[in-house]
C-alpha cells in the first residue's frame, strides 16, 4: 500500500484534502480520511506528514529543531547535501524519458530505481566522516581544507557548496568535494582539468609574469 513518505502533496491535493475534512467533520489522521487520500490520490498521507501538516506545535518543534540544527557545522553539510543530491534529478528525469521512450510505465519506474541506485542515497554522516577522511574536516571546530585550493577555513564563517568533481557522474560521495562557493560558482559544469585549463590561459594572458622560467 502507498504511503505519503517520500511524496510530495500539492497545493490543489491539500486542499481537496482540508475541503474533504470541512465537509465530513473527521479529523485529518482519521480512517475517513486516509481512505479518501488513497481512493483519490492513489496514496495515504503518512501520520508524521499529516503531523506536521496540520499539528502547529508538532511544525512549530520541527521548525526550531532545524533552524537549531542548521546552526552548527555538520547542519549546514546537510543543508547542502540536500542540494547536491537534488542537482542531478533534472539529468534523471532526462535520461529515464529518453530510455524509456515509448516504453511502459513498468520499465521506466525500473529505470529511475536504477538510475537512483547508481547516484547513491548518501546520509550526514557518510558524508561527515569521508570529509574528515579527504579534507581533514574537524567536528569540534568546524575547520576544514578546501578541496581545490586547499586553504583551511571555518565553514560557519565562510560560503561554501558541495561540488560534482566529475559533472557528468553522480552521487557518489566520491564524487563530491567541498569547496568555498566562490570557487564552484567559477568551476560551474566544467571538469576539473578544464577549469584548470581555463584558468591557465586567463593568467597567461592577464599575469604572464607567473609564467616566466627563473631556472
Amino acid at each position: 500500500m502507498a504511503t505519503g513518505t517520500g511524496y510530495r502533496y500539492s497545493k490543489e491535493q491539500w486542499q481537496a484534502f482540508e475541503k474533504e475534512m470541512e465537509d465530513s467533520g473527521a479529523g485529518y489522521c482519521s480512517n475517513h480520511m486516509l481512505n479518501w487520500a488513497l481512493e483519490n490520490f492513489g496514496r495515504k498521507p503518512s501520520k508524521a506528514t499529516l503531523s506536521n501538516r496540520f499539528n502547529k506545535e508538532v511544525a512549530k518543534r520541527t521548525y526550531e529543531k532545524t533552524v537549531k540544527r542548521r546552526a552548527t557545522a555538520i547542519g549546514l553539510i546537510e543543508k547542502r547535501l540536500s542540494f547536491f543530491k537534488n542537482r542531478k534529478k533534472f539529468l534523471q528525469k532526462r535520461l529515464s524519458v529518453q530510455e524509456c521512450s515509448g516504453r511502459n510505465a513498468v520499465l521506466e519506474r525500473s529505470i529511475y530505481n536504477r538510475l537512483k541506485k547508481r547516484w547513491g542515497n548518501l546520509t550526514t554522516e557518510e558524508v561527515i566522516q569521508y570529509l574528515e577522511k579527504t579534507q581533514n574536516f574537524d567536528r569540534e571546530t568546524s575547520m576544514i581544507n578546501d578541496y581545490y585550493s586547499g586553504e583551511r577555513f571555518h565553514i560557519m564563517k565562510v560560503p561554501f557548496q558541495l561540488d560534482h568533481i566529475d559533472p557528468t557522474k553522480g552521487n557518489e560521495v566520491e564524487n563530491l568535494a567541498l569547496t568555498k562557493a566562490d570557487y564552484n560558482q567559477m568551476k560551474t559544469s566544467l571538469q576539473v582539468e578544464e577549469w584548470f585549463k581555463s584558468m591557465e590561459v586567463i593568467l597567461r594572458y592577464n599575469k604572464p609574469e607567473l609564467f616566466v622560467d627563473i631556472s
